[in-house]
């Protein structure tokens, strides 16, 4: 059985895979370049493995950011975060469990401070002898969820 963790924004999709028994694979998916980001998000289903396709088979569990954002910017930013995170959450498969985690709740799960900067998660996902130290932020940040999911 595996777990994933799934980092987004109106740009592009991470998944990271995380076996129970050690491993781990990340997936990176780009939206198309064009349009804006509700064209974006109405593209999801086309990049994503689709609901029913195996690719699902053998996982137990999803963990997807819950979307946090401050200032003003967060007032136009938040909408579209969340359109994306249905959007990716209509292409799990059904009876999923699926658990969305603010980046407090998933730094926490795996031994970091709630506030633990960029460079520390990375530094300690590169700690894990399952992570890949060529990983980018995102795949970082959807290792973590995954790892937070864990049974």
């Amino acid at each position: 059985m595996n777990v994933v963790g799934i980092d987004y924004n109106t740009n592009s999709i991470d998944m990271v895979i995380v076996g129970l028994d050690g491993g781990a694979w990340w997936k990176h998916y780009d939206l198309p370049s064009t349009g804006d980001a509700f064209a974006r998000m109405c593209e999801v289903a086309n990049v994503l493995p689709a609901r029913r396709a195996v690719w699902w088979d053998g996982i137990a569990a999803v963990g997807i950011e819950e979307p946090m954002s401050r200032g003003p910017r967060s007032i136009s930013l938040i909408p579209k975060l969340k359109a994306m995170q249905g959007a990716i959450v209509s292409c799990l498969p059904p009876q999923m469990r699926i658990v969305a985690l603010t980046p407090t709740a998933w730094r926490n799960a795996v031994g970091l401070p709630g506030n633990a900067s960029k460079d520390e998660v990375r530094l300690h996902v590169h700690d894990d002898p399952n992570s890949d130290p060529h990983w980018p932020q995102d795949a970082c940040d959807a290792f973590c969820m995954a790892k937070a999911v864990l049974p």
